[in-house]
């Protein structure tokens, strides 16, 4: 099971689905066992849902975590928290140009997600353009926030 994660840059009162994101974690965990979770970093959803999941590896030792970067260079990639994550992905995008290396990312993520979680607060943005797309690639989704 390959879980991801969106959420607008400022997602704001992520405490407030604590207890529904630890009950959901641990569903899977116990349905699927090996559970493999996608961040891509770029809100406070994603970076919110990284530590929670980090905690869970402690007590849990079949989940992984990894960073999906858009980018292969610094200072991007010196400010991701390496101890949250088992490994770094870099999708197949190197002939992407820049400016679209963070669109592309997100259909990746979404591409080799079994589940993708949202939190979203309005209908513009990446997160939302995200939403679109796993709507359309008809990835199960759950929207936390609803």
């Amino acid at each position: 099971m390959k879980v991801s994660f969106f959420g607008h840059k400022n997602s704001y009162n992520n405490e407030n689905y604590h207890d529904k994101l630890i009950s959901l974690f641990e569903e899977l965990i116990k349905t699927y066992g090996n559970v493999e979770f996608y961040f891509g970093g770029m809100s406070d959803f994603d970076n919110y849902c990284s530590h929670l999941v980090y905690e869970l590896k402690l007590k849990y030792g079949s989940i992984k975590s990894y960073f999906v970067t858009p980018y292969l260079r610094e200072p991007y990639l010196s400010f991701i928290n390496r101890k949250l994550f088992d490994d770094i992905i870099y999708p197949p995008i190197e002939n992407t140009p820049l400016k679209f290396a963070i669109l592309k990312r997100n259909q990746w993520i979404i591409e080799n997600s079994d589940l993708v979680i949202f939190n979203i607060n309005h209908t513009f943005g990446g997160t939302y353009k995200a939403y679109q797309y796993a709507k359309r690639k008809k990835v199960k989704i759950c929207i936390i926030n609803e």
